[in-house]
């Protein structure tokens, strides 16, 4: 039977460690810093933007020959878009890398599991 106390990390001692998961690079330290998350969410909300607005500006002037989205209210909601992305980002990327938060959302439960054994039935 296999048990997993609440003080075992998952995996430990049944023969599993880092590079099973990953090859040789998985036992690395994730480099994550709060510092580069932001600067990934900057840039991801910066590049998002910029590609759907051109694109959808393109469209507009190119094809239809509209100038509207070129005016200031247009513009202003991108840019709070953006923004708003980049914050949403942000704190998305800190959440998963667990970096925000209690941590009372995360338990590891002790359990026992059964493992089903080979039943071995007579030929006919």
């Amino acid at each position: 039977m296999l048990q997993q106390s609440s003080d075992t990390p998952v995996g430990a001692g049944a023969g599993v460690d880092a590079s099973t998961f990953g090859g040789a690079g998985a036992d690395l330290p994730f480099s994550g810093t709060p510092e580069r998350y932001l600067r990934i969410s900057i840039v991801l909300s910066v590049a998002i933007h910029a590609w759907l607005y051109g694109g959808f500006s393109a469209i507009k002037y190119f094809v239809h020959g509209e100038t509207w989205m070129f005016g200031w209210k247009p513009v202003l909601i991108a840019l709070a878009s953006m923004v708003l992305f980049a914050r949403f980002a942000y704190r998305w990327i800190m959440r998963l890398d667990a970096q925000y938060g209690s941590g009372s959302g995360w338990r590891l439960v002790r359990c026992t599991v059964k493992l089903p054994e080979a039943v071995h039935r007579p030929k006919r």
